[in-house]
């Protein structure tokens, strides 16, 4: 995901009709990361920093917190993906603990997410879960090598946990055959399926 450029507050109490807002949000990837990703903030939903929300990222959908925003960005012309509906009964780091977060960051380069994670009540953060499905329109089972073939047959329309598969499949097995499903679409899946799960090289 590109990064627009450096944000342009909006005053309080005011808001450009017809333009986009955007907000800066620590994403609990899984992956220690100093970097934040900017979203955009859907008409008509409000947003505030502190705030707990689901952000799409890659494939996944994964909980974040938002650290800068609402904000504008005059000029930009990119595309950004839109934040997730608000969150019910979703906690909110109040503003010194937030501020507090941010220091934490900056003044010991520490990853993003886990900095601000410390100030959510406890239980309050989730673990990214990887989900996996057979591509929607996806064809008879074609012919695979017996790792994929079992993984395959598992698979159905609707997305399960990876830790889930794991269990129902010899370690040996899953580890193979999920890391061969991208050489699979390469090989076997339609246009859509491969520009829809396979990363630009």
């Amino acid at each position: 995901m590109s990064e627009p450029p450096p944000a342009a507050p909006t005053p309080p109490g005011e808001r450009a009709p017809g333009r986009s807002r955007y907000a800066r949000v620590a994403v609990n990837s899984g992956q220690r990361t100093t970097m934040t990703f900017t979203y955009s903030i859907p008409p008509g939903r409000e947003a505030r920093a502190g705030e707990v929300v689901h952000v799409p990222f890659g494939a996944r959908t994964l909980q974040g917190v938002v650290v800068e925003g609402p904000f504008d960005l005059p000029g930009y012309a990119g595309t950004t993906r839109p934040l997730d509906p608000p969150l019910e009964d979703a906690p909110v780091i109040p503003g010194p603990r937030l501020e507090l977060a941010q220091w934490i960051a900056a003044r010991y380069l520490a990853p993003a997410w886990e900095s601000h994670a410390l100030m959510l009540p406890p239980g309050a953060g989730e673990r990214p879960r990887s989900l996996v499905a057979r591509a929607a329109g996806a064809g008879p089972e074609p012919e695979l090598p017996e790792a994929q073939a079992r993984l395959y047959a598992l698979l159905g329309p609707e997305p399960r946990p990876q830790e889930e598969l794991r269990r129902r499949t010899p370690t040996n097995i899953f580890t193979i055959g999920i890391g061969m499903l991208g050489p699979t679409l390469m090989k076997h899946g339609t246009e859509a399926q491969k520009t829809r799960h396979l990363r630009k090289m």
